[in-house]
């Protein structure tokens, strides 16, 4: 750089605005073919029009000095984008200084009732999700009412773990008669809790910040919302990687029942984002080869709550199978599923099927036979039944995606591929009609567990009916009318018993069911039978039938058409109404909030967790950023 250049670079002096008169003192002219600066080259503009009127020439077409009016061209538009003196004095007026404020949609309870109310509300929960220890919540409450109740200064995470502590017990403490108000209760806790999150997963340093949105990820896994749900999933397993719960090294010299506590919420967090992602298909957040931490090895969860087979506690027993099996759907995912799949030959990716079910082969042979899928005898496992119920679901959804996948591979050129594509075939059906036939196990649900677990027979009714409509003349097509009506039975029943409203779902099933009896008629040309029994018009089923046969989305991931029609993740909502437009309730339109067989009881809008215009009295304007503050 020439002397000549650091001289003129230092007299030049950017503008500024000065806090009482802001008038732009020097700027620059219009840089010259040659692009540099000499003491001519700035002026006053104290008097100068601040908008720039030079026209730029028309795009692509040539011009005297070109360069220049080029080089101008950025200058004006800098001028014209100052701020007016007046504009900013307003702007800085209307300044709201100070911190982020949350709201207070309802104050805790006394303490004596919470108290109370912690020591007998999550003995069902914490089979499954070891997250509620009643003596801990104790304590959180004693810290919390110290000082002020209602206080968020002191420690947020404790206050958004407690909000959502209180939500999850009201609900599941909650009579039939009365469910619909205890729910919307509930709901004022968990938007407390929820006004806080972006405090928690923004300033959270320990394990208190990672249960505190864990616990409002249980809680919305509970509602229509899957949007949400995996929001806060994915911001929890951010948090647990930013903390290094995922490092073996992070417990050096912990305490083992510390320890413990650790992993217990760092494996909540992976089976639930796992889940997520294979439901949705969205990337994990989490890397399996970055994860170096080792399985929970304690006998107790830590919490209170008990799974009783033949006499035997196997809580913890079931808490590590699940995470074991989230490892094994996540290599699912990752090798069969994502992107790098399409990059491999159909003989490469079936020795990846082999090798998958092995492993899930292998995770099956190491489950203890009193609870082993397949063999287990239900009649003496104790209530709560629904963490083995669970556990089985996982498995047998892990074995459908493998031979789904394999199933729709359909070479044409080696044998063995052709023959594992068939086999595939039938252990996918089989896979369904299991998924099915454990209904009949479940006891009577409150509403928000129920809808978590019913996705699950809504995809093997929807891998069912697209098998048949696939192989209408195959010999187990009377099976699969029979599982498919042995769900619509149970959605029948659950509509009778109330609670939740499952009369959409009843509807699809039932329309379904329809066209799967008229399709096997019609194929086979058997007389209707009893079994095979349908209503409707014959012409407007089987068109109805030739169009669904006809969408290849109906032979793809069955999974993801299950979380189109109850979540509302928009892609996938578009991908189900696209398949099931013309047979589903109502007319399928995008929701935020949730599917389109949602109830209205597990759609947060009807508890005003909704983002809306609020008034700012300070100010006189109108703000979209609050949470219905």
């Amino acid at each position: 750089m020439s002397k000549t250049w650091r001289k003129r670079s230092q007299d030049w002096k950017p503008p500024f605005f000065a806090p009482g008169s802001y008038k732009i003192k020097m700027a620059t002219k219009a840089l010259g073919p040659t692009s540099t600066f000499g003491s001519s080259d700035v002026r006053p503009l104290e008097h100068t029009v601040r908008r720039s009127t030079t026209p730029l020439p028309p795009t692509g077409e040539p011009s005297i000095g070109a360069n220049s009016q080029a080089s101008t061209a950025p200058r004006g538009s800098f001028f014209e984008f100052l701020p007016d003196e007046n504009i900013v004095r307003r702007q800085r007026a209307q300044l709201r200084r100070g911190p982020f404020i949350c709201a207070i949609f309802t104050d805790l309870p006394p303490k004596v009732h919470l108290q109370s109310l912690f020591e007998v509300s999550y003995n069902e929960i914490n089979c499954q999700w070891p997250l509620f220890n009643p003596s801990n919540l104790v304590t959180l409450l004693d810290e919390q009412y110290a000082s002020d109740a209602s206080s968020l200064d002191k420690n947020i995470a404790r206050w958004g773990f407690l909000n959502t502590a209180v939500a999850i017990a009201i609900q599941s403490r909650a009579a039939e008669d009365s469910y619909s108000e205890m729910i919307d209760l509930s709901w004022h806790f968990f938007k407390n809790s929820f006004g806080v999150l972006p405090a928690i997963v923004s300033r959270g340093t320990d394990i208190l910040a990672l249960e505190a949105v864990l616990a409002m990820a249980l809680f919305m896994q509970g509602s229509s919302d899957s949007r949400t749900t995996s929001l806060l999933i994915s911001e929890a397993a951010k948090l647990s990687l930013t903390l290094g719960f995922h490092r073996s090294s992070f417990y050096t010299n912990m305490n083992p029942n510390t320890a413990e506590r650790h992993k217990r919420a760092f494996w909540i967090t992976y089976i639930l984002d796992k889940d997520m992602s294979i439901k949705t298909g969205m990337p994990s957040t989490y890397n399996d080869d970055d994860i170096s931490l080792g399985y929970t090895t304690s006998d107790s969860l830590g919490c209170p709550g008990k799974v009783v087979v033949s006499e035997v506690c196997v809580e913890a027993t079931i808490f590590r199978l699940r995470a074991q099996l989230a490892v094994i759907e996540s290599k699912i995912q990752n090798q069969l599923y994502s992107e790098k799949s399409t990059k491999c030959s159909a003989t490469q990716l079936l020795q990846v099927v082999v090798e998958l079910e092995y492993r899930l082969e292998d995770w099956k042979a190491h489950v203890p036979l009193n609870i082993q899928p397949g063999n287990i005898d239900w009649s003496t496992v104790i209530p709560p039944r629904e963490p083995i119920i669970l556990l089985h679901l996982v498995y047998y959804r892990a074995m459908s995606a493998v031979h789904s996948f394999a199933a729709h591979l359909m070479p044409t050129n080696d044998l063995d591929c052709l023959s594992q594509s068939i086999s595939s075939e039938i252990i996918h059906t089989s896979m369904a009609q299991e998924s099915v036939r454990l209904l009949q196990f479940l006891p009577p649900q409150a509403p928000g567990c129920l809808w978590q677990i019913l996705f699950y027979p809504l995809s093997a009714c929807i891998a069912l009916v697209a098998t048949l409509l696939r192989h209408p003349t195959d010999v187990r097509v009377r099976s699969h009318l029979r599982h498919i009506g042995d769900f619509v039975k149970f959605l029948t029943n659950a509509q009778k018993r109330g609670g939740l409203d499952v009369a959409h779902m009843l509807h699809l099933c039932t329309e379904l069911e329809k066209l799967a009896v008229d399709t096997v008629i019609t194929e086979t040309n058997v007389p209707r039978s009893a079994e095979l029994s349908g209503s409707g018009c014959p012409t407007s089923l089987h068109a109805k039938a030739q169009r669904l046969a006809s969408q290849p989305a109906l032979y793809g991931n069955h999974m993801h058409l299950a979380q189109g029609l109850m979540g509302n993740m928009p892609t996938l909502q578009a991908l189900a109404a696209n398949v099931f437009f013309d047979i589903l309730p109502v007319e399928p339109k995008p929701s935020t909030c949730t599917g389109v067989l949602g109830p209205a009881l597990l759609n947060p809008e009807t508890y005003q967790f909704v983002f809306t215009e609020v008034f700012h009295e300070t100010c006189g304007t109108q703000s979209r950023f609050t949470f219905g503050w």
